[in-house]
């Protein structure tokens, strides 16, 4: 007996037309979703991932001029990713109705000695309900970028410069 989990946004091979191109499309999706990296422009103060631009790379880089500290709200479903922050703004990562603590990832420090950073990195995992930090993220920032932050995030190490 075989026992397989349906990917949702897979394309079923019997229906294709052309077996071999569904079957590539297939693992594509999967090696995107495991390995890739893709950006996120953010705009504005909130924003939200669909679906596809959730699992569009294991590693999202978080670009664009947002005009204040931002909300990114991510899709209710089960996914370990990476973001990359490279943004001069906060930006929270949540799902939309989320009761717990969300994380916040800090801007990408300013500082001349940490010009070589390409932004603040910080894993998550969502449940579904509830985003949360995959163990505990290092931010490397200037003592004055600390002193700035609306809230740093519980489970977050900060390290000064």
């Amino acid at each position: 007996m075989t026992v397989e989990k349906k990917i949702t946004t897979a394309t079923d091979v019997a229906a294709s037309s052309n077996v071999v191109t569904a079957i590539n499309d297939r693992i594509n999706r999967v090696e995107t979703a495991v390995l890739g990296t893709s950006g996120f422009a953010l705009v504005g103060t909130a924003s939200t991932l669909t679906a596809a631009q959730f699992y569009d790379g294991a590693i999202i880089l978080l670009t664009g001029t947002p005009s204040g500290n931002h909300v990114l709200t991510v899709p209710a479903s089960q996914r370990v990713v990476t973001f990359v922050n490279t943004t001069d703004k906060e930006v929270t990562v949540s799902i939309s109705g989320q009761a717990a603590s969300a994380p916040v990832i800090p801007p990408k420090s300013a500082d001349a000695s940490l010009s070589g950073l390409e932004g603040q990195q910080a894993t998550i995992r969502s449940n579904g309900v509830n985003v949360r930090w995959l163990g505990s993220p290092i931010f490397a920032m200037s003592a004055a970028e600390y002193a700035a932050l609306s809230l740093p995030s519980a489970g977050a190490t900060y390290l000064t410069v």
